[in-house]
Order: C-alpha cells, then sequence, then structure tokens
C-alpha cells in the first residue's frame, strides 16, 4: 500500500480535465492493449491469458483521471450507469434509503462532530444529485458531463471517503490487521491520512470496506502478480468480488432492504490505478457471480481466484 499521501500517475491513465472519457468506439470488438496504450504493452504480454479473459467477459473500458481519486472516481461512474440499468423502485431506494442510512448510521459513531456534520451534509446533496440523474434515466452523455462538474463531483468523491472510513472505523477489529501500519502510525491515523484525504489511492481493504459498508459488490480485475498480506488473491489472472455474499441480509452498514445485493461496477486495477471495465452482458455476470460466490467467504467479501 502507498504511504505518505502518494497519488495515483499510472501512464496512461485519463489526464483530460473532464477525469472520465468515453467507452472505446462502440461496435469494435473490445482490444485492451489498444485502449490501454503502447505503456502496457509488456504487462499485457506478460498476461496474454488474463488479458483473453478480460476481453470475452468485457465490452469496453472507461478510462479514469489518475487523481488518487481512481478508485472513488470509477465506482461512483460505475454505479451510476448500473442505477440505470435497474428497475425505479429498486434505484429509488439509494436515494431514498441507502445513501442516508448507511450515513446516519456511521454519523451517530462519530466522536467528532465536524467530520459528522460533513458526512450528512454531503449524504443529502450526493442523494439529491443521484435522484436527478437516475429518476429520469440520464444519457451516458448527462452522466458525463454530470462527471464534469469538479465541485459537485468531489463532493462525491469525499461523501465516499468519509463512508469507507467511517466503515473502516466502526469494524476495525476485522481491518486493523489488514493493513499496513508504518513507523509506528495508529489505525486511526491511516484512516485520516489514507482514506479520507483526497487524491490518496486506495487498495483492497478500502474497496472492500466501501463495498460493504453500502451493500454492494464490486468485480476487480487484476494486471498484477504482486502478493498482498490483506487479500488471498494470487497471480496473473486472479480477480477479486469484494461486498456482501450473494445472498442473505447482512446487519449493520450494510442495508439491502431484503434483496440480494447488486453486483454495482467492476473495475480494472494495474498497480496505482483503477479504470471502469463495461459487462457484455450484466444478467450473465450476476448469474456467474451466484455460481463462485460459495467457493471462498472471508468476513462479508468473496475472493476468487482464476487460474
Amino acid at each position: 500500500m502507498q504511504k505518505g499521501g502518494a497519488t495515483c500517475t499510472a501512464s496512461g491513465a485519463a489526464s483530460d480535465g473532464g477525469a472520465l472519457l468515453a467507452w472505446n468506439e462502440a461496435k469494435k470488438r473490445f482490444k485492451l492493449a489498444v485502449v490501454m496504450g503502447p505503456a502496457y504493452q509488456q504487462r499485457l504480454r506478460i498476461g496474454k491469458l488474463k488479458v483473453k479473459l478480460i476481453e470475452a467477459r468485457y465490452q469496453g473500458m472507461r478510462r479514469v483521471k489518475g487523481d488518487g481519486n481512481c478508485f472513488y472516481r470509477s465506482l461512483l461512474m460505475g454505479w451510476m450507469e448500473r442505477l440505470l440499468t435497474l428497475p425505479m423502485n429498486e434505484r429509488s431506494l439509494v436515494w431514498t434509503r441507502l445513501i442516508p442510512e448507511v450515513s446516519a448510521d456511521l454519523a451517530n459513531q462519530m466522536a467528532d462532530q465536524a467530520r459528522r456534520k460533513e458526512l450528512l451534509l454531503l449524504a443529502a446533496a450526493f442523494a439529491k444529485r443521484t435522484r436527478l440523474l437516475c429518476e429520469n434515466g440520464a444519457t451516458e452523455d448527462q452522466l458525463l458531463a454530470a462527471a464534469r462538474k469538479s465541485e459537485e463531483t468531489g463532493e462525491s468523491l469525499r461523501w465516499l471517503r468519509l463512508v469507507t472510513a467511517g466503515y473502516l472505523r466502526q469494524q476495525s477489529e476485522r481491518f486493523e490487521p489488514s493493513v499496513v501500519l508504518e513507523d509506528g502510525t495508529s489505525f486511526e491515523v491511516f484512516c485520516e491520512a489514507e482514506v479520507e484525504r483526497m487524491g490518496v489511492e486506495a487498495d483492497e481493504p478500502q474497496v472492500q470496506a466501501l463495498s460493504s459498508a453500502l451493500g454492494l459488490r464490486l468485480r476487480v480485475e487484476y494486471l498484477d502478480s504482486s502478493a498482498m498480506p490483506w487479500s488471498n488473491r494470487s497471480g496473473m489472472h486472479r480477480h477479486v468480488v469484494c461486498g456482501p455474499p450473494t445472498s442473505g441480509v447482512v446487519s449493520g452498514a450494510c442495508p439491502h432492504f431484503g434483496r440480494r445485493p447488486t453486483l454495482a461496477a467492476c473495475l480494472l486495477f494495474r498497480p496505482g490505478h483503477y479504470d471502469l471495465l463495461a459487462p457484455k452482458d450484466w444478467a450473465d455476470t450476476e448469474e456467474w457471480l451466484q455460481v463462485v460466490g460459495g467457493l471462498l467467504q472471508e468476513g462479508g467479501h468473496l475472493a476468487v481466484s482464476q487460474a
């Protein structure tokens, strides 16, 4: 895990002021090597099988600005796009119940009154923006235009970070052993400096915490073969599914409202950066996840490795 406030500067990450680029050209076969560019040709040659698996399962990749907020930005865009594919009664639960209830639950356990007030204010604003985008079915152009409103997007990213940090604190017994604390750094300082602070990259503990807090599932494809102490992922061809189990209701700040948790987004990770992937068929992806979901369950998240 990067320390000291390192930001994402991965070569090939989107650097335009709009932060998010349109999908690669529609109706053309998705070629990961073409989309990622020459800087990653060697890595892609090493992981040829992984590249083939990604190209077979996904129809495109949205490149995300590499500013240290790429995980949260990828999740935000992917989640909003995913919501637009769901029935209205499921969409509306996000802004009427999920956002306010998760925020209230975490705020009630915050000793810092300023942080508590900020979380609740940002939650109300985020719920309103989500409703405006999703209630009447925003187009891709409208989603991109909303993402390019830097001040509003910054507030949404800040809310996601506060939720992540709040859940890490709430579940400290689960997460504290899995994060790398250097030079005697306390878990509280880690949450403040590495999670709440804008522009600091995220790794799997943050992904697990945010997906669990929101009761969503995230599939992360890895183009990275290094082993990590907080994960049982291994090998170039691995992926990890984070979030609640595929069945049952998890108590606490994981409001499923009696429904099976939704796969909210699929992300591609290469060292130091996340981008957003588009499944060819969400229904097929959900069905596949139900099959593998029982293979390995750890602490409320699924970790699946592919050979």
